[in-house]
């Protein structure tokens, strides 16, 4: 079994393989920290998705998902934040969100590439 991994980088770059165009913010407060829980899945089959990337470009985080399809990114800075996801043979996604509280749980359900 892949543990889920957690990469925090040292530096962002402005260029991404998927870039969002957009007036959107990331808001940065004093609130605790979110614990974020993700379980990344096909949409038709409903079967995991193994080693989808998803990454807070905002923040610098990026996590990598187990063979069941899950990953956790800990210590998101709470407020509005967008976040990808990318794998092999499945539309890129890219969401915006707003996080608050101490734990979030989210479940992704990749489209794949016909």
């Amino acid at each position: 079994m892949i543990s889920t991994s957690v990469i925090q980088h040292d530096e962002c770059s402005d260029s991404s393989v998927f870039p969002v165009q957009t007036n959107f913010t990331t808001d940065k407060n004093t609130d605790a920290p979110v614990f974020l829980e993700l379980v990344v899945t096909d949409s038709l089959t409903g079967m995991p998705v193994p080693r989808a990337m998803i990454s807070i470009d905002s923040q610098c985080l990026t996590a990598v998902c187990d063979d069941e399809g899950k990953a956790s990114i800990p210590e998101v800075l709470s407020g509005h934040l967008i976040l990808d996801v990318i794998i092999w043979g499945y539309r890129a996604s890219s969401m915006r969100l707003f996080l608050s509280g101490r734990k979030k749980s989210l479940h992704i359900k990749m489209i794949r590439h016909c």
